[in-house]
């Protein structure tokens, strides 16, 4: 949601969340914001007259930055992406629905293309809308697609997310083949993004590591049972100094931990363009 080149407002927020709620994410549900410098020094700005009452107990007077707006708890991050769009403004597809089955991505068969696509590039179809993937009701937003490999001019498929099915899974209002397909925003069109997001969209595992016998204070910590986090702790004596410069004998440990992190819930996530 939203433009490139633009101050981010309250009412791109709300479009936001609106979006969110369409895609099933239940009201109440934990939402947090990353913005971008500009993003937050534009929201903090658009909502400095607000609340006059309250306003010096307010971050975005002592602090320069939205705490929690909306129901959703900001951040600011200087590591956002900055997307480009590509150069190719339309689609012509002609296959990649899903009928049945569910899939993490679709591959799309298009016209062969007259220009490139870049990775990130979202496209929007026209007449064809959300279905709320709890209720199965049509919604009025727009159905958007995200471009997932960067595609060069004359390719005929392009990979993107989230799948477009129907059946059990259904998330469309009706097929895209055929219909009016374009690139949000302008071509080349570029800037720094921001995002909301529902905590499970993205999710981290830990593997739970083996722990070896007879070492002193080995031992397996571990979190809470929602977090469940799990790093390992192995502590040793170096009697012949073997581990350091200096020859001396001293104690030795090490923490390991192994880990993933996925994004399992793509539709939950929101880019707020500014």
């Amino acid at each position: 949601v939203g433009s490139f080149g633009t101050d981010l407002i309250p009412a791109t927020i709300l479009a936001a969340k609106t979006v969110l709620t369409n895609k099933g994410v239940s009201l109440g549900t934990p939402l947090v914001g990353i913005l971008n410098a500009n993003a937050n020094a534009s929201l903090a700005t658009a909502q400095a007259t607000l609340f006059n009452t309250f306003v010096e107990d307010g971050d975005e007077y002592k602090e320069g930055y939205i705490g929690k707006y909306a129901g959703i708890e900001f951040s600011v991050s200087q590591s956002n992406a900055t997307h480009t769009n590509g150069s190719q403004t339309a689609l012509a597809v002609s296959s990649g629905d899903l009928s049945t089955g569910w899939a993490e991505t679709t591959t799309l068969t298009v016209t062969a293309l007259s220009a490139g696509i870049n990775a990130g590039d979202v496209f929007q179809v026209a007449g064809v809308y959300v279905v709320n993937p709890l209720t199965k009701v049509v919604t009025n937003t727009p159905f958007q697609f995200t471009v997932l490999t960067s595609a060069a001019s004359s390719s005929t498929t392009i990979l993107t997310s989230p799948a477009i099915y129907g059946g059990d899974y259904q998330n469309v209002s009706s097929t895209i083949v055929g219909k009016a397909i374009t690139l949000v925003g302008a071509a080349a069109a570029s800037g720094q993004e921001s995002y909301i997001l529902s905590k499970d969209a993205i999710q981290g595992a830990f593997i739970e590591l083996d722990v070896p016998r007879g070492k002193d204070l080995s031992t397996m910590m571990k979190g809470d049972d929602i977090e469940d986090v799990k790093i390992r702790f192995i502590r040793e004596y170096d009697s012949i100094g073997a581990s350091n410069s200096t020859g001396m004998p001293q104690g030795i440990g090490r923490f390991d931990a192994a880990y993933g992190i996925k994004i399992v819930n793509p539709d939950k996530i929101v880019r707020l363009r500014s």
